[in-house]
């Protein structure tokens, strides 16, 4: 993670947003890095979509 947030530090544009999606649990690994769980005040929840499967994620693994 170190290496990354290195190669983060030295190419990202100047007020750059980086994206990260966690497993459910893990989300104080990626605090220590400076994320930030949302929800929060000013920003809302993470979405995703993914494109050309057939299975919905959510809906099909509840059965």
């Amino acid at each position: 993670m170190e290496r990354i947030m290195d190669y983060i530090g030295k190419n990202a544009c100047q007020s750059a947003v980086v994206g990260l999606m966690s497993t459910k649990g893990l989300e104080h690994f990626y605090e220590r890095y400076g994320f930030w769980k949302r929800p929060t005040e000013q920003f809302g929840n993470g979405m995703i979509q993914f494109w050309g499967e057939t299975m919905h994620p959510v809906k099909d693994l509840k059965g």
